[in-house]
Parts: structure tokens; sequence; C-alpha cells
């Protein structure tokens, strides 16, 4: 198993509804040739589980047999 270190940043999402009423949002970039030496390559689909204080991403083909169900 390879660890990462990444900083979770933030993106602005405007106000939809009432002009200057946006927000920041949590952000997470994943990026490096260390993705597709795990099984994640350009086009796949992933599965995206947040949990208190964990993200799971799990290739999409894995996320039956690491869930037990599909995604």
């Amino acid at each position: 198993m390879r660890e990462q270190q990444v900083t979770v940043s933030g993106l602005y999402r405007p106000g939809w509804r009432v002009p200057g009423l946006g927000s920041q949002v949590p952000l997470l970039l994943l990026c490096g040739s260390w993705l597709s030496d795990a099984g994640f390559h350009v086009g796949s689909k992933v599965r995206v589980v947040a949990e208190p204080g964990r993200v799971v991403v799990v290739p999409r083909e894995s996320a039956v047999e690491a869930f037990g169900e599909e995604g």
C-alpha cells in the first residue's frame, strides 16, 4: 500500500437563488501515476463512500466485492 498526503482545499460555490450567499465547500484533488498503479485508470468509474473521518474510493469493478452491492 502506498500512502499519499494531500491537502483539503476549498471551492467557492456561488449562491444559486440568492446572489452573494455562496459558500466554500471542501475539495479533494487526487492526481498522479500512483492512481493508475492502484487500479484507477482514466475514464474508469469509481464508488466514493464518505464516513466520519474517512473517505473510501473503490474502482467500480471492485465495489461489489468491497461493499456487497452494485454501485
